[in-house]
């Protein structure tokens, strides 16, 4: 007869296990984008295809461990440590602005999705074509501009209400000036006889 073939790990493994297993592939082969994600490679769809290309390039390089993309803007640099996740590699920024970019640096579990940003991205604007609601990419437009706000909103103070009068502060009482000592009358007879001089005495004879 025809030789049985080996179970599958994931028939093996029983039938949670299983589906979890699926599941895992699943997001491997067709991974979910956010809606920031999908925004921007309708927005910037030469962009996205040439950091895949460079990504891609790469990956199939064995001795490929690192790529430096372009200068950005802080939104687009965030969307690139998102895109990032999706490939397994590690994302660091380097440089000041305006200068700032992102290094992609390669893992040892590194490899491009069953399904890239582009293509979903593609097919997210045809679905919506198809059944006629352009409201998705409005509503990922505006999950971006969230997104790239998102540590600048400065955080607003309630309204006050109306202010008390401010409190009367309490008069403090001075203590009098104490009068300045009266002088002592002067001696009217003073000045009706006034005190004579004493003679010189006469110098005592040798």
């Amino acid at each position: 007869g025809a030789a049985e073939g080996r179970p599958s790990p994931a028939a093996a493994a029983g039938g949670g296990a299983a589906d979890a297993l699926a599941a895992f592939e699943r997001a491997l082969t067709h991974p979910i984008y956010p809606e920031a994600l999908l925004a921007w490679a309708a927005e910037k769809p030469r962009e996205v295809a040439t950091l895949e290309r460079k990504v891609a390039a790469m990956l199939a390089d064995p001795r490929g461990t690192s790529v430096n993309l372009k200068p950005m803007a802080p939104k687009d640099r965030k969307r690139c440590h998102m895109l990032a996740a999706f490939y397994g590699l590690s994302s660091i920024a380097y440089d000041r602005e305006p200068q700032r970019y992102v290094c992609l640096v390669r893992q040892e579990d590194s490899r491009a999705p069953g399904l890239l940003l582009s293509q979903a991205a593609r097919g997210a604007q045809a679905g919506r074509a198809k059944g006629g609601g352009g409201g998705g990419g409005e509503a990922g437009g505006k999950a971006a501009e969230k997104e790239e706000g998102e540590g600048e909103e400065k955080k607003e103070e309630p309204p006050k209400g109306p202010e008390p009068p401010p409190a009367e502060r309490p008069k403090i009482a001075l203590a009098p000036k104490a009068a300045p000592p009266a002088k002592a009358p002067a001696n009217p007879l003073a000045n009706m006889f006034p005190q004579k001089k004493a003679a010189p005495k006469a110098p005592a004879a040798a």
